[in-house]
């Protein structure tokens, strides 16, 4: 991947995150796609520690739809390799 590309895909990454209320990025790597309009998963850095096991329900904010829609994943949120 050309430098050019790999900023390229780190600004989205860091906008994806920003509009989704700070998401961290292996969250984002690692969490099920999206269900209508709400990204439902476990946060990996404090599941172990909370009884609800650290369920997060983010809404998805329309900013981020067509970074999440050019980079859909079929079992998990992003297809980023």
């Amino acid at each position: 991947m050309g430098r050019w590309l790999q900023l390229y895909l780190e600004h989205h990454i860091f906008m994806l995150s920003f509009y989704l209320i700070g998401m961290n990025a292996v969250d984002l790597y690692t969490c099920p796609p999206a269900t209508g309009k709400y990204i439902t998963y476990y946060r990996s850095k404090t599941t172990s520690r909370r009884d609800d096991k650290a369920e997060f329900s983010v809404l998805i904010q329309p900013e981020a739809g067509p970074l999440l829609e050019k980079y859909a994943g079929k079992k998990r949120l992003l297809n980023i390799s």
